[in-house]
This record gives C-alpha cells, structure tokens and sequence, in this order.
C-alpha cells in the first residue's frame, strides 16, 4: 500500500512543452496506483506516490496509504513522520473516502496502528521486523479471503445468467467480467502471491489455492478460512 509533507520530490520537467505534455503522468492513474495498492513491493510504492505527488494528486488522498504502507513494512522514521500529519488531517481523509463511518474507523484504526507499533519499536526494537511481517501476513490473507468471496459471487452470478445446472465448470473467462474492471483479482485471477485460483464449478465454492493457504497458515489456521478453505 505505503513522507506525505516531507518528501523530497526530484521532479524534473524535461526540456520543451511539447515533450512534458507528452510524458505528464496521468494523475487519475497514479491516484489509483497509490490508493489501491497491493502491500507487495514497497520501494514501487514509495515511486508511485513520487510521481504522483508531482502530477499534482492531493496529499490527503496519499497520507493514509503511505502510513498503511509504513506500517505494513516496519518503516518507523516515515510512521514517526506521517502518523502526527494523518492525525491532524484525518477529517478530510473520511471526507475524501466518502465520510462514512467506515471511512473514519478506518483512519482511526490505522493511527491506532501506527501509534502502538511506534510504542513498541521504542521499548523494543528488535522485533520491529516480526510484527510488521505479521501485520503484513494478516492482511495478505485478509485480502486473499476477500478475493475468494468475490470470486464465488461471480461464479454465482454467471450460473444465475446463463442458467447454469450445479456441477458445471466454469472457466476464468466466462466470470471475469463480473469482478470489478482493473482490480488486482480482475487482472490476475491469482492471489498476492501469484497464485491462481479455480478451478470453478457452479454451487461449488471457491477455495484458497494450496500453495497460498501454506504462506499464510502460521497466520490463519485452517478453519478460519470457511468453506474457502484448500480441499
């Protein structure tokens, strides 16, 4: 996913109008890029909220990602940093996200995160590295889970539509088009880590892919998973 006020941007336009209009990065892109990030590959991220930053994308719109990202890998100077903005701005980051209540519970959680993981890294610091990769797990499998229950839906979905008798399979193709259009599940058919789901049949529900399910089962034990679980 992952400082706002004290990044350092080396944004260079590159000579002649003609040739930056050209290479202008797309604001909307990168706003996606940054709000929808899957926590993976930090040091992208991190690039990604650069060049976003320099297309013009609003800071609150990237503040609760980079503390959600800082978080997520341990990066105690940008939590130091970013926790104080976030706090100070989070009624406009609830408003940006809709200013529902979920979107206010969601910036507080985060804070609360990031002040509990800055409390433990100044009594103990070496286990900085072991409670970031275990925040980071949690949600790899919160989000694998979440994949999982839209995949079913869109198996769901196309029985309901093309009346589908219980049993017959499906393929990756026929359900695609009923996940949301760019999302990572859309794009991939796989989990975070790269593997694929299915195969699918219809009344049948979706189940975690194997290899997935033993990344995260130090983390979610077997009978979390529901009937998601690896057959």
């Amino acid at each position: 996913m992952r400082t706002a006020l004290l990044l350092v941007l080396l944004f260079t336009l590159t000579p002649g109008l003609g040739a930056w209009a050209e290479d202008k990065p797309d604001a909307a892109l990168l706003k996606k890029q940054v709000v929808d990030w899957v926590p993976v590959d930090y040091a992208a991220f991190t690039q990604n909220v650069e060049k976003a930053k320099a297309a013009g994308l609003e800071e609150a719109d990237t503040l609760l990602p980079m503390l959600d990202a800082g978080l997520l890998f341990g990066d105690v100077d940008k939590l130091k940093q970013l926790a104080p903005a976030v706090e100070k701005a989070q009624a406009d980051i609830a408003r940006r996200r809709g200013g529902t209540i979920e979107s206010r519970q969601e910036v507080a959680r985060s804070l609360k995160l990031a002040k509990q993981f800055l409390a433990l890294a100044e009594k103990r610091p070496t286990e900085v590295g072991h409670r970031a990769e275990m925040f980071r797990m949690f949600y790899y499998a919160q989000v694998t889970l979440e994949h999982a229950r839209m995949l079913d839906a869109a198996v769901d979905q196309y029985a309901i539509e093309k009346n589908a008798k219980e049993g017959t399979a499906v393929t990756w193709e026929q359900i695609r088009g009923y996940l949301k259009d760019g999302s990572q599940i859309a794009t991939t058919g796989a989990t975070i880590f790269g593997d694929k789901f299915g195969p699918y049949k219809c009344g049948a529900s979706v189940t975690i892919p194997m290899e997935t399910y033993q990344k995260l089962k130090a983390y979610l034990p077997i009978e979390a998973w529901g009937d998601y679980a690896p057959k």
